[in-house]
């Protein structure tokens, strides 16, 4: 796009015919050409833009202990927990939600040591609620144990 000069005397503002008066952010003003108005959407991409928004407000109604645990996920994964959340809520919609399983559900492993990473978290929140550390030691001991590979 040409950009001409526009005489500051004037003090112009908007639209000119199809050009368009621009300013930079040290104050100049240049005139440049309107640009093309985008074709309407599909009704394919409205529905993704419906789908986003629905999964922007998901994440927003997460407790503080679910976002962490998104985080927690998308660190191994090399993403932010947000990312990640988006993603499997755009891919999967709420069905593989939230990844923090509810009670006798477990996830499918996706990620390394998933299944590892959702039963901590299973112990944490069942006896970390009660606030009892020694329990909580006890519990992810004993987790640790029955994961290990057998020696041979």
């Amino acid at each position: 796009m040409k950009r001409m000069p526009v005489v500051e005397v004037l003090g112009l503002s908007g639209k000119l015919q199809n050009q368009v008066i621009c300013r930079t952010r040290t104050g100049k003003a240049y005139l440049r050409s309107q640009g093309d108005v985008p074709k309407p959407e599909s009704a394919r991409q409205k529905e993704q833009q419906r789908q986003f928004k629905l999964a922007c407000a998901a994440w927003k109604a997460l407790s503080k202990g679910e976002k962490e645990a998104y985080q927690g996920w998308g660190e191994w994964s090399g993403r932010s927990g947000y990312n990640l959340f988006l993603s499997e809520y755009l891919r999967k919609g709420n069905k593989s939600l939230p990844l923090v399983p509810q009670k006798g559900q477990r996830p499918a492993p996706a990620l390394p040591a998933r299944e590892l990473f959702v039963a901590c978290l299973e112990a944490v929140l069942r006896v970390g609620a009660s606030g009892d550390i020694a329990a909580l030691a006890a519990a992810l001991e004993a987790l640790t144990q029955t994961r290990r590979p057998a020696a041979g």
